[in-house]
């Protein structure tokens, strides 16, 4: 109910998607990232969102109607919504991914499109069938097409310990969702099927009652715009 009601609001003031824009390789979505720096320095404000089926795009709503929000970070495992003023991912110490396609073909500067979403502090619960140091991520990707046919499917680079890490699933649990304003997060689930939706849940760790937190946030949004409600 709260949640519609924000999405609502949104609605009401015009926010308009355009999703035409081409859209990159569908395989860019397994992609990871984690331990990243510098959100702090375009950080405009955060919000208490408890956890419900569409907290991420409650989130995307809230930073649309925020001026000056081009991006947001939904965190599912401490129930928060952060938002700011441009993406913040250009410098993340872990990447994990698929052997196709190659990592500079999935470019996440890329607007309006559905692959610009990414997962991020991922935990990689399959197994790990062989850990290797490795220059870059570019050689990580390639150890991994050279072991699939050993039962590869998942690199994992750390950037600080140049170590690569082959798994034998791309099965991951992530506890952040970052994406831009534009292309809506619903019409991208759509575009990804449902397993866009099993990759990025995960367990909040919260046991808190939601319904004074989602009051607080309709509260914080409504003051933000200038829209007062008469009760």
């Amino acid at each position: 109910m709260m949640s519609r009601l924000i999405i609502g609001i949104v609605l009401c003031i015009g926010t308009i998607v355009d999703s035409s824009e081409k859209d990159l390789h569908p395989w860019c979505k397994y992609f990871t990232l984690g331990d990243c720096n510098g959100a702090n320095d375009r950080l405009i404000d955060i919000y208490d969102l408890p956890y419900v089926t569409d907290s991420i795009q409650i989130c995307q709503d809230v930073c649309g109607v925020i001026e000056g929000c081009k991006y947001f970070t939904y965190d599912v495992m401490i129930e928060k919504c952060y938002l700011y003023q441009y993406r913040y991912l250009d410098n993340c110490n872990i990447i994990g991914g698929t052997s196709i396609p190659d990592l500079v073909d999935c470019d996440w500067h890329m607007e309006r499109s559905c692959s610009s979403f990414v997962r991020q502090n991922c935990e990689y619960p399959t197994t790990e069938i062989l850990r290797a140091p490795a220059a870059n991520s570019q050689e990580c990707q390639r150890f991994l097409k050279n072991f699939e046919s050993s039962g590869a499917s998942y690199f994992v680079y750390n950037t600080e310990s140049q170590v690569c890490e082959l798994h034998t699933s791309k099965s991951s649990a992530c506890n952040m969702t970052s994406g831009p304003v534009e292309p809506h997060y619903t019409e991208c689930t759509g575009h990804h099927s449902s397993q866009w939706l099993e990759l990025t849940e995960a367990t909040p760790s919260s046991g808190v009652s939601k319904i004074p937190a989602m009051q607080t946030l309709i509260t914080r949004v409504f003051t933000l715009l200038g829209i007062y409600l008469l009760c």
